[in-house]
């Protein structure tokens, strides 16, 4: 038993009895051995060499690889073109409703009216000019003459002449309105409409006293008056003499009067006002006054 114990006992620590030398000796028996049975790593185990059970893993130091920048290149300058203009409607062509009337003679616009125009070194000679207030109006404005022509008469037979007529004028807030029992010789009554513009509308006069209102749902404001008779019909139902016209500031005057007739035009002397009314058809038709006395 003793035989045993003493057989598997652990070498001794190094001491005096067991130098260190010692495992050098036992080490380099095992390369001795190894080598001779052809195997390097035994002989390393047996030295109490054992190698990993891996090589180590290498980690590799991480680079950046940096993005080449990028530079812009500056864009062509867009031209800025101007904004297109917006095309402008005609107005609407007005509806006529019933009772509504149109003007005989003359659009419906209302530009500012131009002087009466001169042609130079041209003069028109009338075979007969006209006489009294009219000739005096006549012959002191030189533009007369090419713009409302010579007196004309009903025949060529006939000279011209100033025709005594019946008339009726009213003012309005934003212009007038002059009734005539014909004009000239042709005695179909009309009105005129006069705008405060210079222009002026001319209507066939269709009022009939049994069937036409005198008014209808309208009231004037204190002070204001609502047209009558003809001239209320033609307010009324002429289109848009009304709103451009206004309220009547008077009632309507009546009284004989005095009227030419010329080739483009009318010369009427309105008593009620004092005043000569100088016509002039054209686009548009346009109206003058004159002060002189008959």
């Amino acid at each position: 038993m003793s035989e045993d114990r003493t057989r598997h006992r652990r070498p001794a620590e190094p001491g005096p009895d067991y130098p260190a030398s010692r495992p050098l000796v036992h080490c380099a028996r095992w390369l001795i051995g190894g080598v001779l049975l052809g195997g390097f790593a035994l002989s390393l185990a047996g030295c109490g060499f054992r190698p990993s059970a891996s090589p180590p893993t290498i980690t590799p130091y991480p680079f950046v690889t940096a993005s080449p920048e990028l530079i812009p290149t500056p864009l062509p300058a867009t031209a800025t073109l101007p904004p297109s203009p917006t095309p402008s409607l005609p107005p609407p062509t007005p509806t006529l409703q019933d009772g509504q009337i149109t003007p005989t003679i003359g659009p419906q616009g209302s530009p500012t009216p131009a002087p009466s125009p001169t042609i130079a070194g041209v003069e028109i000679d009338c075979p007969v000019p006209p006489q009294g207030g009219f000739g005096v109006i006549f012959e002191s404005d030189p533009g007369l003459r090419p713009a409302i022509g010579c007196p004309t008469s009903r025949n060529p037979d006939e000279p011209p002449q100033a025709w005594i007529l019946d008339t009726g004028w009213q003012p309005f807030e934003r212009g007038q309105m002059l009734w005539s029992a014909g004009i000239g010789w042709k005695l179909q009554p009309v009105v005129y409409v006069l705008y405060e513009d210079g222009t002026y509308q001319l209507f066939e006069d269709t009022y009939d006293e049994g069937v036409d209102p005198f008014e209808g749902e309208l009231a004037p404001p204190p002070g204001l008056y609502q047209p009558q008779g003809s001239l209320g019909k033609v307010w009324r139902d002429g289109i848009g003499v009304s709103e451009r016209l206004g309220w009547a500031t008077a009632p309507e005057g009546r009284d004989l009067t005095q009227m030419q007739v010329f080739t483009n035009g009318e010369m009427v002397y309105v008593r009620q006002v004092g005043l000569t009314y100088v016509f002039k058809h054209a686009t548009p038709n346009t109206w003058l006054t004159y002060e002189v006395n008959f």
